[in-house]
Formats: structure tokens, C-alpha cells, sequence
């Protein structure tokens, strides 16, 4: 997050309240999105923690989205 220049703040808001949440069926991880920080958080859930695997700060997060939905992931 530091190379990105993201602020812990803005994860911690996504994770919070998210835009949306997706479900990557190949890994099994929830993908938690804001686009207007444009800002999606992969992350893991265990009965009562979230484990924050990575954060993505696409240019275009939309696309990136659909992109991923379209292909069936």
C-alpha cells in the first residue's frame, strides 16, 4: 500500500462499507469494492476476522470489474 500511495484509512472504509462485494470462485476470496475510491480490497473472512490478502488501485476499476464477471471468475 505504501508503493500505491493508499491510505490505511481508505481500506479500512471499503472493508467498512463497500460498494460492492464479489466472489472470485477460483480462490474463494470476497473481493470488496468502492469506486468512487476506486479502490477494491481482496480479502479472507474467518468466523470473526478479516484477513486482507491485497488491494488493487486499477485506473479503471470498472473494467476491470466487468472484465472479471464476463469471464466467469
Amino acid at each position: 500500500m505504501l508503493e500505491r500511495d493508499i491510505a490505511n484509512h481508505d481500506v479500512v472504509a471499503v472493508v467498512a462499507r463497500p460498494e460492492g462485494i464479489l466472489y472470485d470462485t477460483f480462490t474463494g476470496r470476497e473481493i470488496l469494492v468502492d469506486y468512487s475510491r476506486n479502490v477494491a480490497v481482496i480479502c479472507e473472512e474467518s468466523a470473526d476476522t478479516i484477513v486482507v490478502v491485497t488491494v488493487l488501485y486499477p485506473k479503471n476499476l470498472k473494467d476491470l470489474v466487468k472484465r472479471r464477471i464476463n469471464s466467469g471468475r
